[in-house]
């Protein structure tokens, strides 16, 4: 039985309607959901799972003399324009999954923005809670790990779908390879085109691995699609949920709920948001009863106020004249030495204090900065300071300007600039940075 404590996992079939499952919280009720429209999922929790074929999933490998996230993030964005694979903006998730000396082995997944804003935004409208979005690749796979009894070093899963079957090939840590085959509505597959798409797999797995794939699971009940000639090469998994077997039909939906957090669409500043809605929400119901309360009992109020306002008028009256008498009994060089004092202790709060600056920078700047000199000095007017740094960090000339564009940003943040210089090191692949202005002020 599903009561509050409920939520919806959904693939999109158009902008407006989507299918998938209803689940418990304790995933022990599932129920499918062959149609629900975007509005019905109003106040729901939902996770999304895409199943667009229009992505880019690789490992690629890249040398880093020191790593800097923004480098990395810039050479996988490079990457993927120069393969001209899509023709809209686009957003890459990472993650780096091997690290040997200064070699980096990432994987990524690379969709456009639009795949992913267009359900996105339609969903917030509805005023649907979401919690994540995924793709079917990663809710598949993090399934089998989840839920999946497996020993094998190297394997493929295969997943058939309405609309296309895909082919995973993974390891016990990571997805490594995928592709899927499209499937027609009225003609379905034919052995030929799956047995060219299973050797496919077999062929990298043996490049890549020099070995063959141990074993070939299949993530569903039955074998759709007419091609039981080929069932007998394929496991399904032992799972670990009651009605085990069942559960296979769903697993690109349950698995969207142990996705890396590294493959979930949405950003940290949109999950904190959801959650955030959450709370509100219980505190609008809280406050809605205190207004209630307050209504029931605002004559009672108003008579105790105006009982006790007489009182406090009383109070503040006092409190005026003693301020008079304090002020006259204090002589003139003592009030101007507690303004003074006061004047100083304003200055120092609004200093830009050593330990503020570098907290600054460890937030701010990326890994791999070396901040070779830094100076604090008073400023041309009172009260005000002028910081001068001096950074290196390792660069190649194709992303120097923009990495230098992105640290003048940051700086602008606390600095009114007043002077900057830029300089490429061709022979050490280093890139220095000078800059000087005025402190802002705000850091605390």
């Amino acid at each position: 039985m599903f009561g509050k404590r409920e939520f919806y996992i959904v693939s999109p079939l158009s902008e407006d309607v989507y299918s998938g499952v209803k689940v418990s919280k304790d995933l022990k009720n599932i129920e499918p959901v062959e149609e629900i429209s975007v509005d019905k999922l109003k106040k729901k929790e939902v996770w999304l799972v895409l199943d667009t074929p229009n992505f880019l999933y690789e490992t690629v490998q890249f040398n880093f003399q020191a790593f800097v996230e923004e480098l990395l993030r810039y050479r996988l964005r490079q990457h993927v324009s120069s393969l001209a694979f899509f023709e809209t903006p686009f957003e890459i998730f990472y993650k780096i999954v091997d690290i040997e000396g200064q070699n980096y082995t990432i994987s990524f997944f690379a969709i456009e923005k639009r795949n992913i804003e267009v359900y996105k935004s339609k969903l917030r409208v509805s005023g649907a809670r979401v919690k994540g979005i995924t793709h079917c690749i990663f809710s598949n796979f993090a399934f089998f790990k989840k839920f999946c009894s497996f020993q094998e070093e190297l394997f493929l899963l295969v997943k058939p779908c309405l609309r296309e079957i895909w082919f995973l090939l993974a390891g016990k840590e990571r997805l490594d390879y995928v592709l899927s085959l499209q499937v027609d509505e009225l003609l379905g597959i034919s052995l030929e085109e799956f047995n060219s798409f299973l050797n496919k797999m077999k062929e990298y797995a043996y490049r890549t691995y020099q070995k063959d794939v141990e074993k070939f699971y299949i993530l569903a009940k039955e074998f759709p699609y007419a091609l039981e000639e080929i069932e007998k090469e394929f496991v399904r998994p032992e799972v670990n949920l009651p009605d085990g077997e069942k559960t296979l039909e769903f697993s690109q939906y349950l698995g969207a709920l142990f996705v890396e957090p590294e493959f979930n669409f949405l950003s940290r500043k949109e999950i904190f948001f959801q959650n955030s809605m959450g709370i509100a929400e219980k505190l609008g119901i809280l406050m809605c009863f205190f207004a209630l309360l307050d209504f029931g009992i605002g004559s009672y109020l108003h008579w105790k106020v105006n009982q006790n306002l007489e009182r406090l008028q009383n109070e503040v009256k006092n409190l005026q004249l003693y301020s008079q008498e304090v002020e006259q009994n204090l002589s003139p060089e003592r009030i101007e030495f507690l303004k003074n004092v006061l004047a100083k202790e304003k200055e120092f709060l609004n200093s830009p204090r050593m330990e503020r600056i570098l907290l600054w920078c460890a937030n701010r700047l990326p890994e791999g900065i070396r901040i070779e000199k830094m100076r604090i000095k008073k400023g041309p007017r009172p009260g005000s300071y002028t910081l001068e740094f001096q950074l290196s960090f390792p660069a190649t000339s194709e992303m120097f300007n923009s990495f230098s564009d992105m640290l003048l940003n940051r700086f602008n943040e606390i600095l009114q600039v007043q002077d900057r210089s830029v300089k490429f090191l061709q022979n050490k692949h280093q890139g220095n940075l000078y800059i000087r202005g005025i402190y802002r002020g705000g850091l605390s």
